[in-house]
């Protein structure tokens, strides 16, 4: 967030956690060890390739990505019809798209949504608005086309 922003009243956020699909979260682990800042594998892999913008977020893209991410988004039996981004963010900041609602799944140990609390690995949450995300958090997010 920027300085003196302030974070989205709870009334204009909605969050719903769910459990991952065994299958799904699989492939979300293989997932989260391609990403530098959420391996946890002493095997160095080849990283994705990112932009960063001026708030510290980093956008991950890449052709293994997109595979990955397409097979876990069918894993999830949620549909086909989404676009996805895989983001780290630096510092704190708000989770921002132009649909009426997404689905974050987390890549880093825990995620902080405020309003909405946290988000832990194994779970994914759908969301409504436009909550805060906690620093150093890494996730998927899926956005309907």
């Amino acid at each position: 967030m920027e300085p003196g922003e302030q974070p989205p009243a709870a009334e204009d956020v909605c969050i719903e956690i769910c459990e991952l699909p065994p299958l799904a979260e699989a492939i979300r682990v293989e997932i989260r060890e391609m990403i530098p800042e959420t391996t946890i594998s002493n095997q160095p892999q080849e990283a994705p390739q990112f932009t960063e913008d001026t708030h510290g977020r980093k956008n991950y893209t890449g052709d293994v990505l997109e595979a990955k991410i397409s097979l876990f988004t069918f894993k999830m039996a949620i549909g086909t019809k989404w676009r996805w981004e895989l983001i780290y963010w630096r510092k704190s900041g708000k989770l921002i798209y132009d649909r009426e609602y997404g689905y974050l799944i987390p890549l880093s140990t825990n995620i902080n949504l405020t309003p909405g609390g946290e988000v832990q690995q194994g779970n994914y949450a759908r969301v409504i608005g436009q909550p805060v995300l906690s620093p150093r958090a890494a996730a998927i997010f899926l956005i309907p086309l």
